[in-house]
């Protein structure tokens, strides 16, 4: 009677693992990159966020004057 040996595979390296070993001039580019497409979101969604809070105090004005207008 033989007995087989079952190997475990080797585990994959994870991202981190990966991105740490190309060139440093690399990740920095990279990351420079996504930080600046964070902050455009970031920007996009604040230009935004503006927007309906200047909107939504606008109709709530006029509402409020037109309430006092007709009452």
């Amino acid at each position: 009677m033989t007995v087989a040996v079952v190997q475990k595979p080797a585990a994959q390296p994870s991202y981190l693992e990966v991105f740490q070993s190309w060139p440093l001039w690399l990740q920095v580019a990279i990351g420079t990159v996504a930080v600046a497409v964070a902050l455009w979101i970031f920007a996009k969604i604040l230009k935004w966020t503006i927007w309906v809070l200047i909107v939504s105090v606008v109709i709530g004005g006029l509402g409020w004057a037109a309430y006092l207008f007709f009452n």
